[in-house]
């Protein structure tokens, strides 16, 4: 009879955890539902911008605080002075420069004829060509 007394014990405590359990989930469900209710309630007005920008900075705020950090905030979204969220830059390197030179095929060119000048390169500088 004792055994059957102490399993019956058991059996109650385990079902007492689940309805905590059950009662916990649901506690955090309907906290859930009331505070994204209640956003879309005081942001319904404003741009889809602004709505980013006012969820961003309500974010962290208790759900019993939504309309006074709402009406605090408000005068500056509208008006644009927030800060936007900070963007990292990225860079992107494609070939490494080190600062030396190779001669070009052309300057090699160059300095075979360095004493020899086109004529038609002359009259082109002077405007005599056609």
């Amino acid at each position: 009879m004792e055994k059957t007394l102490s399993e019956s014990k058991q059996e109650i405590a385990k079902k007492n955890d689940a309805v905590k359990l059950t009662e916990s989930k649901l506690r955090v469900a309907q906290d859930r539902y009331s505070r994204t209710e209640k956003l879309n309630e005081i942001m319904a007005p404003l741009g889809k911008e602004k709505k980013e920008i006012m969820s961003d900075l309500l974010e962290s705020v208790k759900t019993e605080n939504l309309q006074k950090q709402f009406d605090k905030y408000l005068p500056s979204v509208l008006d644009g002075e927030t800060p936007r969220i900070k963007k990292t830059i990225t860079e992107s390197v494609t070939k490494e420069h080190t600062g030396d030179k190779k001669a070009t095929a052309k300057a090699e060119a160059d300095d075979k004829t360095d004493g020899v000048v086109e004529l038609d390169t002359i009259r082109k500088l002077a405007g005599l060509s056609k």
